[in-house]
């Protein structure tokens, strides 16, 4: 039983990536490898911009004004 959790939580965690990497290269419309602000927020809703321009500078660790994918795909902490 426990080897299943085990798979099963390495699964999770692997499509959970690809699925990330999969969103981080359909943000990333001139494919440079990095995410600008106004890729990042580029379909955004207005009343969300804010919200989401705190999400993309807390995630931009270090400070370059681009995101990464290991940046944009880092969980949030709760």
């Amino acid at each position: 039983m426990k080897k299943i959790l085990i798979l099963l939580a390495t699964l999770a965690i692997v499509f959970g990536a690809t699925a990330g990497q999969r969103d981080f290269a359909k943000l990333d419309k001139d494919q440079d490898g990095k995410l600008s602000k106004a890729e990042f927020l580029h379909r955004i809703k207005t009343e969300k911009i804010d919200q989401m321009t705190k999400v993309f500078v807390n995630r931009d660790k270090n400070k370059d004004g681009y995101l990464v994918v290991d940046e944009y795909t880092i969980k949030s902490k709760k």
